[in-house]
């Protein structure tokens, strides 16, 4: 009898995530399926909830709302902040992300959408904020985490934390 999928369960998950013109977004193919420790907030909820309680070659198709997957889009976390705001040694151009806090001083990383000499405009939404996304799944294998990877929160290569395909 194989595993099933519950809290703290380390699950290889190959996957094809998709937008909604079907463009290739990314993906884990079966070959190099993405591990993941279930129940600990590494995936959204949504895919948890549908994948608690299934077992290694169960697939489906998911097709996710934007407020079930990454969220709409908020035109506040769009802002204009003075270019002395940022590390001395930073290269502040766009396309490049920075972590910092949000409104309410939870963790966020902010993207660069221009630069116009002293003022830098940001964006904090998800990249995939207010997208409808696909999901097609194949659950590849479950086994139980080891004590150190529990502690560690995260998926050890074979040969312990920092090697093999190990998510960090």
């Amino acid at each position: 009898m194989s595993d099933k999928i519950a809290k703290d369960m380390v699950v290889e998950l190959s996957f094809e995530l998709y937008d909604e013109e079907r463009n290739l977004l990314d993906s884990a193919p079966r070959t190099q399926p993405m591990p993941y420790i279930h129940g600990n907030g590494q995936l959204l909820p949504t895919i948890e909830q549908i994948l608690e309680g299934k077992e290694s070659n169960f697939s489906t198709t998911i097709k996710l709302r934007s407020d079930e997957a990454f969220g709409e889009r908020n035109d506040d976390l769009v802002v204009e902040l003075p270019l002395e705001h940022f590390p001395e040694e930073a290269e502040v151009k766009e396309g490049v992300a920075f972590n910092t806090s949000g409104p309410n001083g939870e963790p966020i990383i902010v993207e660069v959408i221009k630069v116009d000499g002293d003022k830098v405009t940001v964006d904090g939404n998800h990249p995939l904020a207010g997208m409808e996304l696909e999901y097609r799944l194949e659950v590849v294998k479950v086994r139980a985490a080891t004590k150190e990877e529990l502690e560690h929160g995260h998926v050890h290569g074979e040969d312990g934390c920092g090697g093999g395909d190990s998510v960090h």
